[in-house]
């Protein structure tokens, strides 16, 4: 597409002017063209013809007022339209395509889409505006892993190559031998109480390990942000997690490990309180109402050798178990006669070790 280029343009004193003018869009270094003869500028207010039949862009007009005794005065620049940016833009990666998504304003026909590889070469092509969001799948190459630069422009003529300025780069990050693994984690700000919290699904490069990163999808692009702990249920231990990037810190010392059950199904009595477990509270009764209840909690990352107290209380002539188990594995079981502490006799428990004690109904 052509377009020609005119300007109005008057000043008080001087005769004529000297008008020059360059095309400006996707170029830092503009060449400029004077336009012959001088116009004049004064007293009329006639518009000037400055070119015609130039290809569409943008165009900026240097104009220099001259005087009658041939002075001149600072020159003037004027500028056309430019072509409107993207209104925003997005990328990713699925299945090994880039996808990307960009609006652009209802009136640009086409998108322009740059993709800087990482290992070297560039993607650009152009993409039609469907309007509203629009979403194109580019196949990425072989080999190319690390991080891509993406970029954007509004595509005013495509014959002219009248384009806007870039967007502002998104990048993304194709690791190469990703493998996605799903674990389920409990993530909060505090440890209190978060072995009760509901499990999420995240995700990890490989096996889980300190130093790693946690991710929300199985793509592994968003990284878990805005938690300082994750507890992980493999190995029922909690992790510092970095708020900003998901990296796993450190191991807190503490776990998951403490697990007071009710299968007391017939609602005969209720676990009070649990006692001489070195950093452990209950802080209510299991069940609390009804029948079937669990609560997990931590204890201190020692190895000990506790007696273990469990305070109960049951209906009239109820009768009941309470079991000690140790990594699901029964240690000690007492028989429940009614209200009263039951205490179990010391036992050793490694720093991972799971400690569980179960209400039921029955004998031992």
């Amino acid at each position: 597409m052509s377009i020609n280029l005119a300007i109005r343009y008057s000043h008080p004193t001087a005769t004529s002017a000297l008008v020059r003018y360059a095309r400006i869009d996707n170029t830092s270094s503009p060449v400029y063209t004077t336009r012959t003869p001088n116009p004049p500028v004064s007293p009329t207010t006639s518009a000037i013809v400055v070119a015609t039949n130039v290809p569409n862009g943008q165009y900026v007009y240097e104009v220099t007022p001259i005087y009658p005794d041939l002075r001149t005065c600072t020159p003037e620049f004027i500028y056309t339209d430019a072509c409107p940016g993207l209104i925003s833009i997005n990328a990713y990666i699925d299945s090994g395509n880039m996808i990307v998504q960009f609006v652009a304003d209802a009136t640009i026909p086409k998108a322009r889409i740059t993709i800087n590889y990482p290992n070297g070469g560039q993607y650009a092509q152009n993409h039609v505006n469907t309007g509203g969001l629009v979403t194109v799948s580019i196949p990425i190459p072989s080999g190319q892993t690390g991080v891509f630069g993406i970029m954007g422009q509004s595509v005013c003529d495509e014959g002219s190559g009248f384009y806007s300025p870039y967007s502002n780069q998104v990048t993304v990050n194709n690791a190469g031998g990703v493998t996605p693994i799903a674990g389920n984690f409990r993530v909060a700000n505090t440890t209190v109480n978060i072995c009760n919290l509901t499990a999420v699904t995240l995700y990890t490069n490989g096996a889980f390990a300190i130093g790693g990163v946690l991710y929300q999808d199985s793509l592994l692009t968003t990284p878990l942000t805005g938690y300082t702990y994750a507890a992980n249920g493999g190995n029922s231990l909690i992790y510092t997690v970095d708020t900003l990037t998901g990296q796993v810190l450190t191991d807190s010392t503490y776990a998951c490990n403490v697990v007071i059950t009710s299968l007391n199904l017939t609602d005969n009595y209720k676990i009070n309180s649990v006692t001489g477990i070195s950093g452990f509270s209950l802080p209510g009764a299991v069940p609390s109402s009804g029948i079937g209840h669990q609560y997990i909690g931590i204890r201190n990352p020692i190895i000990a050798t506790a007696t273990v107290d469990v305070n109960v209380t049951s209906n009239t002539g109820a009768t009941g178990k309470l079991g000690l188990y140790r990594n699901d594995i029964l240690l000690e079981c007492l028989n429940v006669t009614g209200d009263g502490t039951y205490t179990f006799g010391a036992h050793g428990y490694a720093v991972a070790d799971k400690l569980e004690v179960i209400a039921d109904s029955g004998s031992c």
